[in-house]
């Protein structure tokens, strides 16, 4: 198990532009790990049983007992550790899953599209978090324009939309970061001051006129970056993300499973414990006398 151990914090650490194969490795760790972990799980259940068959040479080797016993919970608490430190570990990956999971849904685009698109972004300093924001405001903007006739995109949709011949249900049919495009190349096209090009935006949506440099010239920027992106093979797909979370799932599970066996563990040995506390006890005050002297042999 240990060796596992090892190999899954290579996987967690090795170069972005293999995760694809990393993740698909450390899953198989994992996969080893928790059959480990569930053996050992199983295997604390008998401790109880083997601190009662010992019961009876505790007068003889109370010490060497004690140290068997601190030798069997430090392995345990061990054990128990490392579940949870590979359990944080692919929680913080599992963690991301999610949030992207539901930064992708706000913006309505796949997981791949709004991880590429968070790459674009991020280098102007916009995260993942704040474009999802940005993308689900054009959307409700757009419906509420379809809806009504009115809302913050009529201005836009009166004064610039008809001279290229966009139609509210063209841009409605675009994906949250083509429809920005496509508002921007409008723009472009009908020579809008870069005053009134931010004042439409912001109109928009919130801080979107940040990203003017990814949208300008038909999105070229932004179709670099994205590319760049989807070239170094590091998306995590759907598929990896439910396994992510599913395994995170399960160490947490096996985690609190080895705690419990363990308190379960002690708690069968209590009265085995109170024995050996009694004796040691005893032997303290038969011993005391000694001390006070400094002698160190027994009195007679």
């Amino acid at each position: 198990m240990t060796t596992d151990v090892a190999d899954l914090r290579v996987l967690l650490s090795a170069d972005p532009s293999k995760l694809n194969a990393d993740v698909r490795s450390a899953i198989g760790v994992l996969k080893s790990y928790a059959q480990d972990a569930k053996n050992a799980e199983d295997a604390t259940f008998g401790f109880g049983r083997s601190f009662n068959d010992t019961a009876d040479l505790l007068s003889e080797k109370s010490v060497a007992i004690v140290q068997g016993f601190s030798v069997v919970q430090g392995a345990v608490l061990g054990l128990t550790g490392t579940a949870v430190g590979l359990a944080a570990s692919v929680s913080s990956l599992a963690q991301q899953g999610r949030e992207m999971e539901q930064m992708a849904l706000k913006a309505g685009v796949s997981v791949e599209v709004m991880q590429e698109l968070t790459y674009a972004t991020e280098q102007y300093n916009v995260s993942g978090d704040q474009l999802s924001d940005m993308l689900k405001d054009v959307q409700d903007k757009l419906g509420d324009f379809s809806a009504t006739g009115g809302g913050e995109f009529k201005d836009w949709m009166d004064n610039i939309a008809p001279k290229v011949g966009l139609t509210i249900e063209k841009l409605q049919q675009m994906a949250g970061p083509d429809a920005l495009v496509a508002i921007q190349n409008a723009m472009d096209a009908t020579n809008v001051s870069a005053a009134e090009q931010v004042f439409y935006l912001e109109s928009i949506a919130n801080d979107v006129s940040v990203l003017q440099p990814l949208l300008q010239n038909h999105g070229a920027e932004l179709q670099r970056l994205t590319s760049h992106y989807r070239s170094l093979n590091v998306a995590l797909s759907e598929t990896d993300i439910s396994q992510l979370k599913e395994l995170d799932q399960k160490l947490k599970d096996i985690s609190l499973r080895l705690q419990s066996s363990f308190a379960q563990g002690v708690l069968g040995a209590s009265e085995q414990i109170d024995w050996l506390t009694e004796k040691l006890g005893y032997a303290v005050s038969y011993w005391e006398p000694c001390l006070i002297v400094g002698r160190i042999t027994p009195a007679q």
